[in-house]
């Protein structure tokens, strides 16, 4: 089995870079190689465009065969997700509460679950040409959880 390699989706607004026309910042949405932060795939968003169809603009191009594609809960769309796992690749999206059913139900399949690694995190910080990995870990509670 290959190893999958992990993709991200980033927008950014790019700083001063404001249109003299339109007074508009240019907006960029970036398809990220996670492990050595190279961009392999970057559109502009055009005036009134979200990242959502920006999204579907790189995944169509991108060959997704063996990579996980990540992102906020913005691209959490069933719509991408199908394009992903069409495309031979797997996603992991960010859920919010504020999201209704999607939510829901991943908050119970996680009840249901055990797991020795679920209800852990650690964080790793990556910066100044270094990386520092604190000592602690925490542990947490789904939503709902008492």
């Amino acid at each position: 089995m290959n190893e999958r390699q992990l993709y991200k989706l980033d927008g950014k607004v790019v700083c001063r870079t404001i249109d003299k026309e339109s007074d508009n910042q240019l907006h960029l949405l970036t398809l990220q190689e996670s492990r050595a932060n190279l961009v392999i795939e970057q559109t502009e968003l055009a005036k009134g465009e979200n990242g959502i169809s920006a999204a579907k603009r790189l995944l169509a191009k991108t060959d997704l065969k063996d990579k996980i594609i990540s992102g906020d809960a913005i691209f959490a769309q069933q719509e991408l997700a199908a394009t992903v796992v069409e495309k031979d690749g797997e996603y992991l999206w960010k859920l919010r509460a504020n999201q209704g059913r999607i939510y829901e139900m991943a908050v119970t399949h996680f009840e249901k679950i055990s797991d020795q690694y679920l209800g852990k995190a650690s964080s790793l910080e990556k910066g100044h040409g270094r990386i520092d990995a604190p000592r602690n870990s925490h542990e947490f509670q789904n939503s709902g959880q008492s």
